[in-house]
């Protein structure tokens, strides 16, 4: 089952990502973490499959687990 956008960026709070105030646009929200890459993630319902691929990857990157 695909992921939404609110799911992937509950994991990438888990991990000690914190939501950048002056950044995303209102359909996308920008996750930062000192010393990883900054994190787009996109406030869809659900995710398409290679999107959630991607940031399935930099979250475990950043030492997140994955469902």
């Amino acid at each position: 089952m695909p992921l939404s956008g609110k799911d992937m960026r509950k994991l990438f709070l888990e991990v000690g990502y914190e939501i950048d105030s002056g950044g995303g646009k209102g359909s996308h929200w920008k996750l930062k973490k000192s010393g990883c890459p900054t994190a787009i993630v996109p406030n869809h319902k659900t995710l398409k499959p290679g999107t959630e691929h991607s940031l399935k990857k930099l979250l475990k990157a950043a030492g997140g687990k994955t469902k």
